[in-house]
């Protein structure tokens, strides 16, 4: 009988004795493989949370910018090895029904028949085609069920051509890892002639044209995150950059990026990039060959960009990396719209929401200065007027008072003899 004292807690067992048993964790997390990371795309990072967003943004993004370099272009289709297994498997079965109703349709033959029984034959059958053609006219379901068969058949046969003509130019592809993004770019569309013309038009314009969307990262070519499919990729992408003419050396600088990933390491990635960059030829038949290109880590001509997410890996050429802020949206807007504000110019009529705000509120302020001193000036002449006038004033009443006291002055003296004379006749 099992105990009635009662157990809490995971993986305790109420009929057994054995004790506790430890128990899978109730929130645990299984994450997908990025799988679906390959050929040529756009690595974008995004605020946190808006993943989904910060893909519809930049997508509407790329088909405009797309429907300006590439007007009338069709993407061409990429069909999946799933769906090409699917529509094989369709004709097999069909090419199958077909054969076994062929052989049914043989063993079913009859034999030859004589001429009495033709005619007995032709005579029955064309009583029951009669009956048959009444009751069809009468059985509205098996025209129905006619009618629903000759859809599916149309449907299946037009299926996989609407399918290919459909194909998206760009394709949102989950990567199950947050604040990042892979956008999966159809040929002919180049990634990078996207990428640097939607930065090129931040720059001039100010807006980053996306709320979410962060920095960008174009490809032309993924592969596996190991160092033998990486050393594979670097030998075919970095010998379009760098030349094994001596007289063209380049620096670079190596940016790996690793995200939700732990058998590459960052030093192991720099050591595959750095020895598959191409040499020159060696001066001596049998010497070593000779370095042309060199790292440079604060002013280099190319930053090799190296993105590794879970089981994929990709490499990223760019140049003018520090004039785009990394390839960052937000902040390629921000700089244009600082440098508008410093140099204090008038701004267009397409140069920026924020830049022009900005310098209509500088100028505004200076209105407002030019204004206010005006006022001062105005009030101090009208001050320094007030105080002349008081200052004339008080030398009129000055001047008034000396001679009405010059005035005075000889009657009272007047006034003097006579009280003097009228004293002496009393006396």
């Amino acid at each position: 009988m099992p105990s009635k004292r009662k157990r809490s807690g995971p993986g305790f067992n109420r009929d057994t004795d054995s004790g506790p048993k430890r128990s899978k964790p109730y929130h645990q997390v299984y994450r997908v493989a990025a799988k679906n990371i390959s050929g040529p795309g756009i690595f974008v990072t995004c605020v946190q949370s808006k993943e989904r967003k910060a893909a519809l943004q930049f997508i509407d993004l790329l088909n405009e910018v797309a429907d300006r370099l590439y007007p009338g272009v069709v993407p061409q289709p990429q069909p999946q090895e799933g769906e090409a297994k699917k529509d094989v498997g369709m004709t097999e079965e069909e090419d199958m029904d077909a054969l076994r109703n062929g052989a049914i349709a043989e063993a079913s033959v009859p034999p030859p028949a004589t001429e009495t029984e033709t005619i007995e034959a032709a005579e029955g059958s064309t009583t029951k085609q009669a009956e048959a053609k009444k009751s069809d006219e009468d059985d509205i379901a098996a025209q129905i069920a006619a009618e629903l068969s000759d859809i599916k058949s149309s449907e299946r046969s037009r299926g996989p051509s609407n399918k290919k003509a459909a194909a998206p130019r760009f394709k949102n592809v989950e990567t199950d890892t947050e604040c990042f993004l892979f956008i999966s770019v159809s040929p002919p569309f180049d990634p990078y002639l996207l990428v640097y013309t939607i930065l090129s038009d931040v720059e001039l314009s100010g807006e980053p044209r996306s709320r979410f969307v962060q920095r960008l990262t174009p490809v032309i070519a993924t592969c596996a995150a190991n160092q033998t499919d990486l050393t594979t990729l670097a030998r075919t992408i970095l010998p379009s950059y760098f030349s094994t003419n001596p007289d063209e050396g380049k620096t670079f600088k190596i940016d790996p990026r690793i995200r939700s990933h732990s058998k590459l390491k960052r030093g192991d990635v720099i050591q595959v990039i750095a020895s598959n960059i191409p040499t020159a030829e060696p001066e001596v038949e049998g010497g070593e060959r000779r370095r042309v290109h060199n790292a440079n880590l604060t002013n280099p001509d190319y930053w090799i960009v190296v993105e590794v997410v879970k089981n994929s890996a990709a490499i990223s050429v760019v140049k003018d990396y520090e004039r785009f802020k990394k390839m960052n949206l937000q902040m390629v807007a921000q700089a244009a719209n600082e440098k508008r504000a410093v140099e204090g110019g008038e701004v267009g009529a397409g140069e920026g929401r924020i830049a022009a705000s900005l310098a209509k509120t500088e100028k505004t302020t200076a209105k407002e200065t030019a204004q206010v001193a005006q006022v001062t000036e105005g009030e101090e002449k009208t001050a320094q007027v007030a105080q002349a006038t008081e200052g004339e004033k008080d030398e009129e009443a000055a001047a008034a008072q000396t001679q009405a006291q010059a005035e005075e002055a000889p009657a009272s003296k007047e006034n003097g003899e006579e009280q003097q004379m009228a004293n002496f006749r009393l006396f």
